[in-house]
């Protein structure tokens, strides 16, 4: 494959940490590494190193991920920057009233409706789970509803034990919890633009989160845990950044919904 190499100007690897000894072997050219993942790491030192002596340069998804590659880098020559994901904010604030109405008939949802969102795998490290919990709390609102955006893992349609789980959590809530299953991604803008507000309640840690962004861009302020790279999408002016470690993140993000749903001026500011 050498002679694939000979024209570029260097190679740029998604965050595959296995690819760049290969690589190495067959070009002189600059090779870097788009690290998507918590890869590269002190826990996994001898393994990490060996990935940073083949690169020229990592681009990491937040300064998370960033400050975890630094811990085994200090020695290295190789260049670490952080450069964040982004998505295409048009197609986020740009959306028609007619789509929006037709959507709300199609989930059987009331102009008057007051709307949660979460987005994301159905898995227990996404927080799900916690989030029914603290939101079955909330029930006493009316006209309050939980739509749940997502499947067991991006486009599978499985229904895993634990969904099997949830879904029977939800049987307390009625027709108060919705879940749309997997929505693909040029389409779920319709679904933040339906909402009041957004929960991203991780007790994973993760790299960075597109989910924060997006619903960012739809104008809604998130609840979000300090899960990893997650919390450097927000601050004090756009969303709340709960413990995830802590012994009370359901209690937690009961308060934290229940003081939105309270303060209009709160939630619209």
């Amino acid at each position: 494959y050498h002679h694939r190499f000979i024209e570029v100007d260097g190679v740029l690897i998604e965050s595959n940490i296995n690819y760049p000894k290969y690589i190495k072997m067959i070009t002189n050219k600059p090779i870097g590494l788009h690290l998507h993942n918590d890869y590269i790491n002190i826990q996994n030192e001898k393994e990490s190193t060996a990935v940073i002596e083949n690169l020229d340069f990592i681009i990491c998804v937040s300064s998370y991920i960033k400050n975890r590659v630094l811990e085994v880098s200090i020695k290295s020559k190789c260049n670490i920057s952080t450069v964040y994901n982004g998505i295409n904010l048009k197609r986020f604030n740009n959306f028609k009233v007619e789509d929006n109405i037709k959507l709300k008939n199609q989930l059987n949802f009331l102009d008057s409706d007051r709307i949660i969102v979460f987005a994301g795998r159905l898995q227990e490290s996404k927080g799900v789970k916690l989030l029914i919990e603290a939101f079955l709390k909330l029930l006493s609102f009316n006209n309050v509803k939980l739509l749940i955006i997502g499947a067991s893992g991006f486009s599978s349609s499985k229904k895993t034990k634990f969904i099997r789980q949830i879904e029977l959590l939800t049987k307390k809530a009625r027709d108060k919890i919705i879940f749309t299953g997997y929505i693909n991604n040029e389409e779920i803008h319709k679904y933040y633009n339906l909402a009041d507000f957004c929960v991203l309640p991780s007790i994973a840690t993760e790299a960075f989160a597109i989910t924060t962004i997006e619903a960012l861009a739809s104008s809604l302020p998130v609840i979000l845990t300090d899960s990893g790279g997650m919390p450097e999408a927000i601050d004090e002016n756009c969303g709340f950044i709960l413990k995830r470690d802590s012994n009370n993140l359901s209690t937690d993000l009961y308060n934290t919904m229940n003081l939105l749903l309270n303060d209009k001026s709160l939630l619209n500011r």
